[in-house]
């Protein structure tokens, strides 16, 4: 009987979602990952015990596996498409927050909408994950020329550089070689509400996405004369090594 209800439930998902899809087109697709989005930035959870959140267009699970004896506890989170109308997940960051430390960890959904965080938190701390607006999130592919400096001639004031906007419009990120080789990253805001906004910027391997190689808050404040802007030079103990393509994240945060 069961069985029968959950395929009666599968359809009318597809139906419904298949409806939507011809009528709005790739408009549905954003509102089913913002919806999904928002959805997790609800969840409720620990290491003992997850959750599970029903929108109209989408779903989201988080699973916990707890720890044998002292070892860590796998927290594993999947978005649902119940409609199959093939939403764009791949590479949208997750941020996991202790609620009660305030400790933050950084996962990213894969093409199937699945991360997972391994993590060692007591029991009775309650976590969460930060609101992530997928409409002010600016994503930029950074080649491994900026990323090794290759690209950036002597004499070349200008540098070379790679930039990119949030769909909504709030936000440009940009990733630059400047002087002799230095990797610079600057974020400048482009609407009113986002100056003086809390940002978080992600820089991360393009094919190993768990290869974080940095990550910082940063305010949108008075940079060089430039309100609601940021800018700063890439370390070389972020990128020691690192030859392969790179993605700029730059999103707001939002805190429950």
């Amino acid at each position: 009987m069961s069985s029968s209800i959950n395929l009666k439930q599968a359809l009318f998902w597809k139906r419904k979602c298949k409806t939507m899809l011809n009528e709005s087109g790739p408009n549905v697709l954003e509102r089913a990952l913002t919806e999904a989005m928002s959805l997790l930035g609800g969840a409720e959870f620990n290491t003992h015990f997850g959750d599970y959140r029903q929108g109209d267009l989408s779903a989201v699970s988080v699973m916990v596996s707890p720890a044998s004896g002292n070892g860590p506890t796998w927290i594993h989170v999947i978005c649902h498409d119940p409609g199959h109308m093939g939403i764009d997940w791949d590479g949208i960051p997750l941020v996991l927050i202790d609620r009660k430390t305030g400790d933050e960890r950084i996962s990213f959904l894969d093409a199937r909408g699945r991360a997972k965080f391994n993590v060692e938190i007591p029991s009775e701390n309650e976590l969460g994950f930060m609101a992530v607006s997928v409409r002010s999130l600016a994503r930029v592919e950074v080649p491994s020329g900026i990323v090794s400096g290759d690209w950036a001639p002597l004499n070349h004031p200008a540098g070379w550089n790679v930039s990119g906007n949030s769909p909504d419009g709030s936000l440009t990120a940009v990733a630059e070689v400047v002087g002799q080789g230095f990797f610079r990253i600057a974020v400048r805001a482009l609407t009113e509400e986002m100056r003086n906004r809390e940002v978080q910027v992600i820089l991360r391997s393009k094919v190993d996405p768990s290869d974080v190689w940095l990550s910082k808050r940063i305010k949108l404040d008075l940079n060089d004369g430039e309100r609601g802007s940021w800018s700063g030079r890439v370390g070389e103990e972020e990128l020691a090594g690192r030859t392969s393509e790179a993605m700029l994240l730059v999103f707001p945060c939002k805190r429950k």
